[in-house]
């Protein structure tokens, strides 16, 4: 079974699957091998893409995974949208202990 990750309730997403809202989780600073995990995430496996485009929920701002953010992305273990690179480098967003393991 997949598990979830960074699907944040800002993204409208309502089950109990989700993550709290973002914003609530901003950190000032990210776990120490944060550059090779949003690395890792960026090259993950696309299991959908959706030609949609988004904004940053933030700051309403374009981010270089704009084009495509809701596309979902595995590693085999774990899914996670395409846009989950941007929030973890933007705002260093708590990982679960198991996925950093």
């Amino acid at each position: 079974m997949l598990r979830l990750l960074g699907f944040f309730d800002d993204f409208g997403y309502s089950s109990e699957l989700v993550a709290r809202p973002l914003r609530a989780q901003v950190q000032a600073s990210g776990e120490p091998d944060e550059a090779e995990i949003v690395e890792y995430l960026d090259v993950g496996h696309h299991l959908t893409y959706f030609m949609q485009a988004g904004v940053d929920v933030v700051t309403g701002e374009v981010h270089r995974h704009t084009s495509g953010c809701s596309s979902l992305v595995t590693d085999g273990m774990w899914v996670w949208r395409a846009d989950f690179a941007h929030y973890l480098e933007a705002y260093h967003v708590p990982l679960p202990a198991n996925f950093v393991t």
